[in-house]
Formats: structure tokens, sequence, C-alpha cells
């Protein structure tokens, strides 16, 4: 249990308090949350598949990743462990009687066919190398999730019960298209990266026009509303009077979101211990920044690890 006996913002070079705070949000830094009754399935269930197996590589690497799960650390490979549970959440079970609109039935069924189909190829290819247990469901049902929960379903060719179009903007100029926007008299809430907040304020400077920067939970005006965010298509939602644009309608930029996006783009990568000298100063994934000083072989639950 923590107790917090105060929340304050403060001034880095004097140290002295600006301003009292009575709450925050805290957002976890990770999607892999195991509690830790999870935790001691999934060890119970992956010692239960080791014991079936000989291969000292494979017992290896899933002790190294039992370890990290039991010490909370987070790695982007530990997902798959997901597949030991009997049960697992989704974003339904962190929202109150969600109203789930689907778009296109047969293309989001094809989509998950597709995204199972290379998650089993995916597997396959770790099992055979040696890198992860023969799991392979690691998707939620699709029908499942959707089992007593409101749902709105439209049809391709049928009437838009939702009230949700996208956003069709001409090839215009950043200024043109701001204007084009600003005609429908209604919320406009760009979600744009660093560089593309700053090129819209400098042309809403430019045409006298006012605008709105969304930090956290302020509420959204009539107008221009800017927000550090990345979604991959805009939408309108009639019924709500506001108009959601990305990237795609201003810059016609498709955003890159991935689990596996690489933090180091400027790094060099290390492919061996070989690559290291005694000394070499190194960034780890998730224990950061480091002096490498050599490799010791140790005894861990009778078995030897580097």
């Amino acid at each position: 249990m923590v107790f917090t006996f105060g929340i304050r913002f403060f001034d880095i070079n004097t140290q002295k308090t600006i301003k009292q705070i009575h709450e925050v949000n805290c957002i976890p830094a990770s999607d892999i949350l195991f509690s830790d009754e999870d935790i001691e399935v999934i060890i119970k269930r992956a010692n239960e598949l080791l014991e079936k197996c000989n291969d000292i590589t494979l017992q290896t690497r899933i002790q190294l990743d039992l370890d990290y799960i039991q010490n909370h650390i987070k790695e982007n490979r530990l997902y798959s462990y997901y597949s030991l549970l009997d049960k697992t959440g989704s974003l339904f079970d962190y929202i109150d009687n969600p109203l789930v609109i689907i778009e296109n039935k047969d293309i989001v069924n094809n989509t998950l066919t597709k995204l199972i189909e290379e998650t089993t190829t995916y597997v396959q290819e770790m099992v055979q190398e040696k890198r992860m247990l023969p799991r392979y469901a690691l998707m939620h049902d699709f029908h499942r999730i959707f089992n007593n929960r409101n749902v709105v379903v439209n049809e391709p060719f049928g009437k838009n019960v939702s009230n949700i179009e996208e956003v069709d903007l001409p090839k215009e100029n950043l200024e043109s298209l701001i204007k084009i926007l600003l005609k429908d008299e209604e919320r406009i809430l760009l979600m744009l990266n660093d560089n593309e907040i700053k090129q819209v304020i400098d042309v809403c400077k430019a045409i006298n026009e006012p605008y709105n920067l969304i930090i956290e939970e302020k509420e959204i005006k009539k107008g221009i509303n800017i927000y550090f965010g990345n979604i991959f298509q805009g939408f309108r939602a009639n019924d709500e009077k506001i108009t959601v644009v990305t990237s795609f309608e201003l810059f016609e930029v498709k955003s890159q979101i991935s689990r596996y996006a690489n933090k180091f783009k400027n790094a060099e990568v290390i492919h061996s211990y070989q690559d290291l000298n005694p000394g070499d100063y190194i960034v780890h994934n998730t224990h950061g920044v480091g002096q490498y000083i050599g490799i010791e072989t140790r005894s861990i639950k009778g078995m030897h690890r580097d």
C-alpha cells in the first residue's frame, strides 16, 4: 500500500511549490498487466509444458521470461503468455455499458481471420526456433466479446444507423482545408503530431482564427481544437456535432501504429555480446542505461545462465 501526503507542481530550479493538486491520472506504462493470480497460473502451466520438453535452449528462454513476469518486468514478447490464461480482459471491460459500432461485419471478420492466421504462423516460427511455447490462442473470440453488449452493425449498402461518417476533404493547401472545416460551424478536433500542430497553429495565427489546445480532459469547444494524438483516420459524429481530423486528411500521412515500434531509431543494435567490450555503455530496452562489465555464468533454479 502506498500513502501519499501531498501532490504538487514545483519549480525544478528552486524546488519551491508552484501549485498543489488533489488528483492525478495514472496511465499504465504497458498493456501487459498480469495480476498476482495470473502470474501463478502462468508459471504453473508454463512449467507443466516445459516438463514435456527436454530442450535446454527453450527451457532457458522460458525460465527467463517467467522471471521477468514474476518480477513485473515489461517486455513485448511476454504478451504471448496471455495464451496460458483461461480468461483475459479487453477494452470493453474498462467501459461502462459500451456502444459497439461495427462498420462492416464482413471486413471485420476477414481482418480477424487474417490476423489469426498471421499470428499462428508467427508462433509456429517462434516454436521452431525454440523461443516460444506452443500456444496459439492469443486473440479474443470476436463473437464472445460482443455477447450481452449493445452492438450496432452498419451494413455497407444500408442505412447509416450510427450516424458516423468518413471525413472527405479535397486536395488543397492547409489554410484552405482549415477554412473548409470551419464552414460546418461544428467542433473540430485535430489529432496531430508536434510538427503538424506547429503548422496548424501558424496558419490559424495567419488568418486570425482562434484555436484551443486540448490538454488532458479539457472541454472541446466550437471551432478548431488541437490535440497531440494519433489515430488511423478521421470521422464525423453527426449526433455529437464533432469532426475528428487526422494527419491522413490534412497532410496525406498514414499513421504507422505498431505494438513493436522501435524506441531507439538512431541506436546501433547489438546482435551479440561479442560486439561489446568491457566498459562500453549500452541502453537496454527494459533496464535503461548501463555499462557492460563482462559475462558471468550463474546457477539459477538449477540451471546455468549467463
